[in-house]
This record gives C-alpha cells, structure tokens and sequence, in this order.
C-alpha cells in the first residue's frame, strides 16, 4: 500500500485517481497492481456509495482471482456489504448485511477473518446481552491465539460489560484472561459510548444571536465521568468557551471496566454545537 495522502479526501481523490489509471495502463483492469488504489478509493469519503460498491466487487473479484487469503479479502467482502444499500445505518442492518459471512467457508475455516466478523458484528449490536454473547463467541473462537489482538480486545469490551451490569467479579477474572496490565487495556478496547450530555445556551450570546461552536478534549474515567476537560478551539472566540467545557463536564458515557478504576479512555475529541432555536 502507498504511504497514507494527508490532507482532506477532495483532494486526495485526484491523485488515487490517476495513480489507478496509471496501473490499469501498466498492467491491466484486473491486475492486483490495481488492489492499493481501489482500496484507497474505496476508503474515501468523497467517492459515493454506489461508486463505492462498483470499486469494492471490482476489488473482491482480484483478490479472488489472485489468491488473496480470507484475511487481506475480508475489508473488500464487508465493503460490498456495507455500500450495497443507503439503509446500512438502520438498526440491524449492519449485522444482516454481515453476518452471513460467517457461513462462507474461507472466513468461517479462517480463525481471524470469523474473530472479525463477530467483533464488528458485537460493536454494531446496541443489545447488551446479545453483545455479550458475540464478545463471548469471538473468545472461544477456535484457533485463535492467546494473545491474538482480536481475543483480547473481545475480552476488555466482556469484561466492561460485566461492570455494567454489577459483577465486577467476573469482571476482573475476564479482565484478567486479556493478559493486559490496566496501562495497556485502552489500546484494544472500544471508545466509551456517550450516554447523555447536558449543557445550556449562555443567556449573553442568545441575546445577541450568536450561534457558534466549540471543540472539547476530555478523558473518561472508568465510571464514565468526563474528567480533564477542557477547550481546544471556540468560535466565536470566547462566546461559547466555558458553556462548551461545562456541556461535556456534566456528559456521561458508558462504564468501562479497569482493574486500577482509572481513566477508560483518554484524549477524546467531541464537538459542541450552539444553534439558535428555529
């Protein structure tokens, strides 16, 4: 794969462009010389869903072809899934989508690609049991290793669910199978889920009819606090500054399970947004 394009995806979009146009010439339309820069189109947000499903099955078809393992096959086969109809974001619908994966031999034989599938089947599941049964059958996956990067973050997403349900017990004892001291568990666990924010329009800028923005950075803590918050940016400057740090001192987010009960997650990024009535 090229090095990563910085900058915004408009303007990456014209040079992946030209850099797959250059490969078709070289070595034809289904060469696998085509494979890094249809996975890069595919993976910008500027290309439209449709687009983005033609270039997916175009993708899939060459990694076939050529023999690519379940594995490297795997990010193709649940882009088609996902792009193949604007509904993709109703609730259900991304496990429909993926979850026959699981019955194609080469990912369901793949211990991997069928560790995968169930982890981003569970992160889609708003149902906390059902999640847990998901987590659950990722852990017993046969095959899979240990210490595989897969089982251990099943088990660190298991083990905060078990907080969240009062057995901080079980908690610790799945914790504990991860192997992680509590300083590494954020590396493979999941984002804490934002539960509910508050917040109020400061009375000085309603009056005057200012809307405005500001970018927030906080840490979580494993009870789901917001701790360390603070301002990064505002706009306009100072208007909305101490309303937007105090809508996200009083958010919560899902508890997140930590053998020491420190910080869940730290350096998290979220936007608060000021707008007038009607």
């Amino acid at each position: 794969m090229p090095a990563e394009e910085r900058g915004a995806d408009a303007v990456a979009v014209v040079s992946q462009r030209a850099a797959l146009a250059t490969a078709e010439a070289k070595t034809g339309p289904n060469s696998i010389a085509t494979l890094p820069s249809l996975y890069q189109l595919i993976n910008n947000a500027v290309v439209g869903r449709e687009e983005t499903n033609a270039l997916a099955r175009r993708a899939l078809a060459i990694a076939e072809a050529q023999g690519a393992p379940a594995i490297a096959r795997l990010p193709l086969e649940i882009s088609v899934r996902e792009t193949a109809s604007a509904d993709i974001w109703k609730n259900g619908a991304y496990a429909r989508a993926v979850t026959p994966l699981l019955s194609m031999p080469v990912y369901a034989n793949d211990p991997k690609s069928r560790a995968t599938i169930l982890l981003l089947i569970a992160e889609s599941t708003r149902s906390r049991s059902r999640r847990a049964v998901l987590l659950q059958q990722v852990v017993d996956v046969t095959g899979l290793a240990a210490n595989d990067p897969m089982r251990v973050g099943a088990l660190i997403r298991l083990a905060s669910l078990q907080q969240q349900a009062g057995d901080t017990a079980m908690a610790r004892t799945t914790f504990d199978q991860s192997g992680l001291s509590a300083s590494q568990c954020a590396i493979l666990d999941a984002p804490p889920r934002l539960v509910s924010a508050g917040g109020v329009f400061p009375n000085e800028a309603m009056a005057w009819g200012f809307e405005g923005v500001t970018k927030t950075q906080f840490d979580v803590g494993a009870d789901g606090k917001v701790i360390n918050q603070r301002a990064v940016l505002s706009y306009p400057p100072f208007v909305f500054t101490k309303a937007g740090v105090q809508t996200m001192a009083g958010a919560r987010y899902t508890k997140t399970y930590r053998p020491d009960g420190g910080v869940g997650c730290g350096g998290l990024s979220q936007n608060v947004r000021f707008r007038l009535p009607g």
